[in-house]
């Protein structure tokens, strides 16, 4: 019965947002008893024992959702996200990947994807993911600031400038941003410029 075992998956979900994990791993299981498996549960387990920090266990249920629907690209991405968070890197990337492929439009994604390059060390794959962020129309100021240290990082300060300073076009009046261009400034010996930075950034927060 239909309406049986959405009650099941209700409670399950409930549980799992009350944060007690195992009591709703519990409980998805026994759906397993009225309807097929589906990867949308067997995703849902993988992340009941995420929260639990049990990856080997995630990664199994996941792997399983994968397997029921290869187009889920939430659980290839969570695959992925337990790798990165055991340090496996290389193995994580391969599974973001799979995520990335499935769902290329999504930024979140793609973000991830460029902070696992980043953290690697694969800046080139890094910045080109900076990039398409903004091309695809991202305007956090969290990407041009983490653009700009990734060139700052390859000792192109004045490169990291001119990225602060469009990230300052689509987030006027953000200090952050302001200060980190007079900071940059300074470091590239504009001092008086960098002043004028600092001056602005200070009034924004006053």
């Amino acid at each position: 019965d239909e309406t049986f075992t959405a009650g099941y998956h209700e409670k399950a979900r409930s549980l799992s947002q009350l944060r007690r994990n195992k009591e709703a791993i519990n409980t998805y299981l026994l759906t397993f008893a009225f309807e097929n498996a589906t990867g949308y549960t067997y995703l849902k387990i993988g992340l009941c024992y995420k929260e639990l920090s049990s990856y080997k266990q995630a990664i199994r249920y996941f792997t399983k959702a994968c397997h029921e629907d290869p187009q889920l690209s939430e659980a290839w991405m969570e695959i992925g996200l337990c790798y990165d968070a055991t340090g496996y890197t290389e193995e994580a990337l391969h599974y973001i990947k799979k995520a990335v492929n499935l769902n290329p439009d999504d930024l979140e994604y793609l973000y991830i994807q460029t902070k696992v390059y980043f953290k690697t060390g694969l800046y080139s794959e890094a910045k080109l993911g900076y990039q398409n962020l903004i091309k695809m129309g991202c305007k956090s100021p969290t990407i041009w600031i983490e653009y700009a240290n990734l060139m700052r990082l390859l000792n192109e300060t004045k490169k990291a400038i001119k990225i602060l300073k469009s990230g300052t076009k689509h987030n006027k009046n953000n200090s952050e941003l302001i200060v980190r261009i007079g900071a940059l400034l300074f470091l590239d010996g504009q001092e008086d410029l960098a002043e004028n930075y600092l001056k602005t950034a200070k009034n924004i927060n006053s």
